[in-house]
This record gives structure tokens, sequence and C-alpha cells, in this order.
């Protein structure tokens, strides 16, 4: 885990600062990984936007603090493929 299990279980309370501090060390590796399914797109930026924005409304969800990251991966990954058929929709 990049962060510990406190500050994640803090988030998931609503403690604003403890999201920040989340959404700050997994910035990376959502981008990395949206990188290698969109294929370098230049939406990148928003598509990490929007994976956080649904993190930030669903984290009171989270079951467990260990499940956290394949979790966000999860997200990361559907949010990825949402924009990939919104583009060849849009084509």
């Amino acid at each position: 885990m990049l962060v510990p299990e406190e500050l994640i279980k803090r988030a998931s309370d609503g403690d604003q600062q403890a999201f920040n501090e989340v959404a700050l060390a997994y910035s990376k590796r959502v981008r990395a990984t949206i990188d290698r399914i969109a294929a370098g797109s230049e939406q990148t930026a928003n598509i990490s936007e929007t994976v956080f924005l649904r993190l930030y409304s669903s984290l009171h969800e989270l079951n467990s603090v260990q499940s956290f990251e394949p979790w966000l991966y999860r997200l990361t990954v559907n949010a990825a493929y949402d924009f990939l058929r919104n583009e060849r929709r849009n084509r």
C-alpha cells in the first residue's frame, strides 16, 4: 500500500484532508493505468479526474481497507474503458 490503512479509513469516514493525501499518493499509478489502456490519450487527466470523483463519491461503500487498491484499480480500468466506448460511439 502506498498509504497507511488508517489514512484510507479516515478518508472513507469523510476526512477531506485524508482523501486529498490518498488521491495524491495514487495519482501517478492511476494515470499510468489509464495511459496503458487508452494508449496515451490526451484525455488522461480528464479520465483520472473522473476516477477520483467516483472514488470520492463511493469511498464510504468500501468494505475493507485491504481491498482498497484492487477496488481503485477496478474504478480506473472501468473509467478508461468507458472513455474508449464513448470515443468509439462518437466517431
